[in-house]
């Protein structure tokens, strides 16, 4: 009795194996040899069938639950929502409430990881910007995910700009930066690889742009992708 899925508990298993006894007796008609009893048995018979298919039926419901419950939980993992779990019935154990405490362990653990996943990410970055802020050469970082580009103070102290960052989509409105933001689009997208040259940089509100030899490098995942972009200048004096 090992193998066989213990669904809910003992007592069914019992329950089950006596329905099962009571089919084969009548099968091979052992109540023949008892005719006054006859009545009776198939009396018997018949409730312990009724009580088979009963928790039968209560298995399948059961699994069935379980399954939708599994897909859910899946998807919303998948999806990156790891404050999910499976209520775990308390009042009997089965090999589907222990898969469910399984489970849960599971996410408890993905739960864990993610967070101090999100703490590391946050601790570089702020190494990173004060690195970039206190830097004494003139840079500036662009933000893929936001779409962004912002500047150190060395840089800011040379485009003469009332505010350190500014939109993608602003830069592209002013005219002068087509060289600039073309190397920066071959570094994230095209190329994918470190850029250098000559080109004008102007952010809002600057009075006039300003000539930078521009080295553009960016920043790959494992998989390629391009999530920071660092920007040095060096300010041409011609």
């Amino acid at each position: 009795m090992k193998g066989f899925p213990n669904i809910f508990g003992r007592r069914a298993l019992t329950l089950l194996f006596v329905c099962a006894l009571a089919v084969l007796v009548t099968a091979f008609g052992v109540a023949e040899w008892a005719p006054r009893q006859i009545g009776n048995v198939r009396a018997a018979t018949a409730f312990l069938s009724a009580a088979a298919l009963v928790i039968l039926l209560l298995i399948a419901w059961r699994l069935v639950r379980f399954r939708g419950r599994l897909t859910t939980l899946l998807r919303r993992l998948v999806s990156g929502d790891y404050e999910v779990g499976l209520r775990a019935p308390s009042r009997w154990h089965d090999e589907v409430s222990t898969l469910e405490g399984l489970l849960n362990n599971l996410v408890e653990q993905l739960r864990t990881y993610d967070a101090l996943r999100i703490r590391r990410i946050r601790q570089l970055r702020m190494g990173f910007d004060l690195v970039v802020e206190h830097a004494g050469e003139p840079m500036m970082l662009f933000d893929v995910e936001k779409q962004a580009v912002a500047c150190n103070p060395a840089m800011l102290a040379i485009l003469t700009a009332p505010k350190p960052a500014a939109p993608l989509d602003v830069l592209q409105q002013l005219e002068h930066n087509t060289a600039f933001l073309d190397m920066l689009d071959r570094a994230v997208a095209r190329e994918k690889s470190e850029q250098q040259g000559r080109a004008a940089v102007q952010f809002p509100a600057q009075e006039t742009p300003r000539q930078f030899y521009l080295r553009i490098v960016p920043l790959k995942d494992k998989d390629e992708t391009v999530p920071w972009v660092v920007i040095f200048g060096k300010l041409c004096e011609d």
